[in-house]
């Protein structure tokens, strides 16, 4: 359920002194702060795309809205209780939405009241209509009012500009939350819990380094890694056709067969293939030669001459 109970969010509102009408009042003030609003209240109250998506609705109820007197049109406020209707208006303004910047009430008409009374006031006070998690939904009204709750935000009282600007500090600040946001993947309307939780797992949960992409792209690898296993099949087959021999086996297969088997499919062939080569010698390991025969000596020969017998002849008869 949205909250649409008044959560005076005040901004600085310095008119001349001499204010007498419509030509001396500003025709655009801003009223609250792109991001979280800090206020004096320490209610959360966020500007996020929310309120630009709602404002963008043609039938938004809440694009045109009343400048009232220290919100005396906003119901349970001490204001309202003390005035009746017809309840005096200092003008209206149509409530613009500028992502990064915040939001602005751009005075469409002053009654005359407002070029009356205006200069009595010292600030502006937006009444928001939030969601449970603080975004701004609406802008129901808005106030001149005394006493101001957020700090920094000043305006011009000059008829001329249309932008607000304050000498002691930079209008155009830089947004840190909506950077964060961003960089952490978050929706803009996240919580301060939320981010505090988002950047904590980041923080736990460094992102890896993406692997470099091999040189050439994806398709050499690829092919390379064929190549490779390819070569490690071949092998294999190599090593069971081995196997094969020395069981005996013989395994007939033209290269172009053997190369459509998988190594799976050859092991089956080799294990159906019977044993058809002896695995024992069928000659001896080794034959021995004659020995030389031995040569007569000297005193041999002699008994032979004395005989009449040559060493022929006594070889032939031994």
């Amino acid at each position: 359920m949205n909250d649409t109970h008044p959560i005076r969010v005040l901004s600085r509102f310095p008119l001349a002194a001499d204010a007498a009408g419509a030509k001396d009042l500003p025709r655009r003030m801003k009223i609250l702060d792109w991001g979280e609003n800090r206020n004096c209240y320490k209610s959360t109250v966020v500007v996020g795309r929310t309120l630009l998506e709602r404002l963008a609705d043609p039938d938004c109820p809440f694009s045109v809205v009343a400048l009232d007197f220290e919100h005396n049109t906003c119901p349970g406020t001490q204001a309202y209780k003390e005035s009746a209707e017809p309840r005096p208006v200092a003008g209206y303004g149509r409530i613009v939405c500028e992502e990064g910047k915040g939001v602005f009430l751009e005075m469409e008409r002053w009654t005359p009241e407002g070029e009356r009374m205006a200069h009595h006031y010292e600030d502006l006070s937006a009444t928001p209509v939030l969601d449970k998690a603080g975004n701004v939904l609406a802008i129901a009204s808005v106030a001149l009012c005394r006493t101001g709750a957020v700090p920094g935000i000043t305006f011009s009282p000059s008829p001329l500009s249309s932008t607000p600007t304050n000498p002691n500090k930079e209008t155009n600040q830089m947004d840190f939350k909506a950077i964060l946001i961003k960089l952490l993947g978050l929706p803009e309307d996240a919580s301060d819990e939320a981010i505090a939780k988002a950047a904590e797992e980041k923080q736990q949960k460094p992102a890896q380094p993406a692997a470099p992409e091999p040189e050439g792209g994806v398709a050499p690898l690829a092919a390379r890694i064929e190549a490779l296993e390819k070569r490690a099949d071949d092998a294999e087959k190599g090593a069971i056709l081995a196997q094969a021999r020395a069981e005996g086996k013989v395994v007939t297969l033209a290269a172009d067969a053997l190369a459509a088997l998988t190594v799976a499919q050859l092991k089956e062939t080799v294990e159906k293939t019977p044993a058809t080569v002896p695995l024992s010698a069928q000659t001896p390991a080794a034959v021995k030669e004659p020995a030389a025969k031995p040569q007569p000596t000297e005193q041999q020969r002699r008994v032979y001459a004395l005989c009449g017998m040559t060493p022929e002849e006594v070889e032939q008869w031994a």
